[in-house]
């Protein structure tokens, strides 16, 4: 009994170093540049179809399990399974890929693509600390301590949603979603998200948010549009919401809940400090709107009654 026990915990042992590919010590790359043919003649070289290259199956301390076509070249990378996916350049390390379909997770250090396909991380800088969660076309170049949770979609271009040189950001999901730092900063943005939605662009030098909806703009830094449709705001600190709500000024709030996408339908803030707001009616009241004996304790203000509030305004 103890003899087929022995056997059988071999055999398992057997099975799982099967399916696992480590090359350990490389200290250069017997695989670069060298053609499709080639490649497949060097145990120690995989081609991959989705880059068009030859490139050493594991680097130094690197792991590659099962799949097909991945590669872990960098120092202490791994992929996990999946078809064509690179977790790190001969250079980097500590790029993990944990499956999926022609991921790429190089140019940087310290970065993970837990799943999905066609994600990228890539920089030409220094780059650490990046996650991609998984979905289609999502891509963080240049950042660090960024993450995009999920998402993308059959987007314009390769990418769809992107983080690109603003660290410390965020796109939970959606599709076609951008976070860039804007074109009069300096350094890289941080600190900026996107919650959701759909065509949203974050453009800020820091702090900027849009939590969903559809072609919304945020450029100031700290300016806020919380969902709606073709929102903007642009002034330091400012916010918008609603549908075609525009504010250019620091410190400003604009809510347009008046629906249309034509010219005469947006309604733009005038000044910094301001409350701007259009509505059909505005409805106060102090609690539940009911007092003791059934006061009303509530009212409305339309365009059929705003008059009469702004004469009694003036006679103060």
């Amino acid at each position: 009994m103890m003899m087929m026990m022995m056997k059988a915990v071999v055999l398992v042992v057997a099975v799982v170093a099967s399916s696992v590919h480590v090359v350990q010590g490389q200290t250069s790359d017997p695989c670069d540049g060298i053609s499709k043919k080639e490649c497949k003649k060097k145990e120690e070289c995989t081609y991959n179809s989705f880059n068009y290259k030859c490139f050493l199956t594991a680097g130094k301390g690197s792991v590659v399990r099962d799949g097909s076509q991945n590669v872990a070249p960098g120092k202490y990378c791994g992929v996990g399974g999946g078809q064509r996916n690179e977790a790190g350049d001969i250079s980097d390390t500590h790029n993990v890929i944990g499956g999926g379909d022609s991921n790429y997770c190089a140019l940087g250090s310290k970065n993970t693509i837990s799943g999905g396909k066609l994600n990228a991380i890539a920089s030409v800088d220094v780059q650490e600390f990046d996650t991609i969660s998984g979905g289609l076309k999502n891509f963080i170049f240049d950042s660090s301590y960024s993450v995009i949770t999920g998402g993308g979609g059959e987007g314009d271009g390769f990418t769809d949603n992107k983080i690109g040189r603003a660290d410390t950001s965020t796109i939970s999901g959606g599709s076609q979603n951008l976070i860039e730092r804007s074109l009069s900063g300096t350094s890289n943005s941080s600190g900026n998200t996107i919650s959701g939605g759909d065509n949203n662009i974050v453009f800020s030098n820091g702090n900027g948010a849009i939590t969903g909806g559809f072609k919304n703009w945020v450029e100031g830094q700290g300016a806020v549009v919380v969902g709606g449709e073709s929102n903007h705001a642009s002034g330091r600190n400012s916010l918008a919401f609603g549908q075609s709500a525009i504010t250019t000024f620091d410190h400003s709030m604009v809510v347009n809940l008046i629906g249309g996408l034509d010219q005469d339908d947006k309604l733009e803030g005038t000044k910094a400090g301001e409350f701007l707001m259009n509505a059909n009616s505005f409805r106060f009241q102090i609690g539940n709107g009911k007092g003791k004996g059934g006061l009303d304790l509530s009212t409305t203000i339309t365009k059929q009654n705003i008059p009469y509030l702004r004469a009694a305004l003036d006679e103060e």
